[in-house]
């Protein structure tokens, strides 16, 4: 399978450099596309990066694409690293669609005008989830970070590890 289409592929195994590397890359070249771009939209108006400032609707677009992509790619890369550890992915799928709720949770609210998660009893709720949370991503920052993947195939594949032969075979010299 070439690079690209492994990107967004969730089968096979990745090796923890793969993984550190893709998230980081990712990262930071979507966070790059949306600068240029809003600043491209806005005219060159640097403001427009600003925290606070009025976005427009098609820098929002924008986000929200970049957005879906990143996560899609980091969704296949970490599913793919968890297959390493001879593991299912269905954990880190829930970790992070867990993870993305928690954060749209006072977005949507304060759009629809429901009760803030940060009032006392909402408040106390999304801090117990948000202690777990960080224990959740701990664990997983470990185990996709640093621990070894195992050493030989398992039901997700051969090890990325292993050095790939090949049939080819040179012909005889006379």
């Amino acid at each position: 399978m070439t690079s690209l289409p492994r990107l967004f592929s969730f089968e096979g195994r990745a090796r923890r450099f793969e993984w550190w590397l893709t998230c980081i890359a990712v990262s930071l070249l979507a966070g790059l596309i949306v600068a240029v771009a809003a600043l491209a939209i806005s005219g060159g108006d640097a403001s427009i990066l600003g925290r606070d400032a009025p976005k427009p609707a098609a820098v929002l677009v924008l986000n929200l694409i970049a957005g879906a992509v990143v996560i899609w790619i980091q969704a296949a890369v970490g599913v793919r690293r968890v297959h390493d550890r001879g593991q299912s992915g269905a954990g880190l799928i829930l970790y992070q669609v867990i993870g993305y709720a928690m954060n749209a949770a006072p977005v949507v609210l304060h759009l629809t005008g429901g009760a803030s998660p940060y009032i006392p009893f909402g408040g106390f709720m999304m801090g117990g989830l948000m202690v777990v949370y960080v224990l959740w991503s701990l664990y997983f920052l470990i185990t996709l970070g640093f621990l070894e993947g195992e050493p030989t195939a398992n039901a997700y594949g051969r090890s990325p590890k292993t050095v790939q032969t090949s049939t080819y075979a040179a012909p005889a010299l006379d």
